[in-house]
């Protein structure tokens, strides 16, 4: 599902009028875990599957490459620029191979995002259904996009997770690999699964606030051409 261009900044304007502020996965986590304060009214931007509409780049009329503005992040980066006060950030959840198309950007891409103060987040290597996944493919698909990350940056840590199509392993000793797990050496620790989604989350504060099972409220619209969210 996909929000069009111009609903996407519509979106981030209300959001800004009603005094709201973009954190990433990280933050919030760091809040949490560690107390450190957040902005006023803090929400988090996520995306899933690292397609190109989420980063694009095209070429401009000086035949330079630049950031497609009608991209995600293009828009982010535009609305960020327009109103300095609006912080520059959002958690993009990737799949291995070609995250975000164009192979030949793959690189600069992933530090662009990290480098402008944005998350990556795992979405599994080959974006699997983890519901009838064995222990060692969970392991796997989650250790592998962690060390395709690492190629590109090495001193990065991934340390969230989406749920391949919202999926959960059937056996329930399985989910705690969601969490912790290694592959190939490959240690990993989640701090925060996000579900699919479909309604608020309870806070942080909340009794009923799971980590490792954190739902997200969609902001899509029908199928359309856009950005994925």
């Amino acid at each position: 599902l996909y929000v069009s261009q111009q609903r996407f900044a519509e979106q981030l304007d209300t959001l800004k009028k009603n005094g709201f502020n973009t954190i990433t996965m990280d933050q919030l986590y760091n809040h949490w875990e560690n107390e450190i304060p957040l902005p006023p009214s803090p929400i988090v931007l996520t995306f899933d599957d690292g397609n190109r509409n989420n980063f694009n780049m095209i070429e401009d009329d000086k035949v330079q490459w630049i950031v497609d503005p009608e991209s995600a992040v293009g828009i982010l980066v535009d609305f960020n620029k327009k109103y300095a006060d609006f912080p520059l950030e959002a958690t993009f959840f990737i799949n291995g191979g070609t995250p975000f198309g164009q192979p030949e950007f793959v690189e600069y891409k992933l530090k662009y995002i990290v480098e402008m103060g944005m998350d990556i987040g795992n979405h599994t290597y080959r974006h699997i259904d983890f519901t009838n996944a064995s222990t060692e493919k969970i392991q796997e698909e989650i250790g592998k996009l962690n060390l395709f990350v690492k190629e590109y940056l090495p001193n990065y840590e991934v340390n969230t997770l989406a749920l391949p199509f919202g999926s959960k392993p059937s056996n329930q000793e399985w989910h705690s690999y969601l969490v912790e797990g290694e592959y190939e050496g490959e240690k990993y620790h989640n701090v925060a699964v996000l579900e699919v989604g479909w309604d608020p989350y309870p806070s942080p504060y909340s009794s009923n606030f799971n980590a490792s099972k954190i739902r997200r409220v969609r902001a899509s619209e029908t199928k359309v051409d856009g950005v994925g969210i």
